[in-house]
């Protein structure tokens, strides 16, 4: 999802710090990390434990056609200084 899509849906959803966010669909984490960047703990949950672990192909247009071992939800919100917001993720299917 696009970065500013993410931070005014953040902003809609009045995330404010202490907050708790999950986001039921996270994929790569765009909107918990605009959440985490407001204050929030942030967990999410998705079908594909590919994309929460950082295995795989990659949706990329350039760059590496793979996945590497740091590109995860973590890694993103580390890359941040954000990793102290980072709750869990959770892989389910209904």
């Amino acid at each position: 999802m696009d970065v500013t899509l993410s931070f005014l849906m953040a902003n809609q959803a009045k995330v404010t710090p202490g907050s708790l966010v999950l986001d039921p669909f996270v994929g790569t984490g765009s909107i918990l990390i605009a959440c985490a960047s407001y204050g929030a703990h942030v967990v999410g949950a998705d079908i594909d434990q590919k994309i929460l672990r950082g295995w795989g192909k990659t949706s990329r247009c350039t760059g590496p056609k793979a996945r590497g071992p740091d590109d995860n939800l973590y890694m993103s919100l580390k890359q941040y200084g954000l990793e102290s917001r980072y709750v869990d993720v959770l892989v389910s299917d209904a």
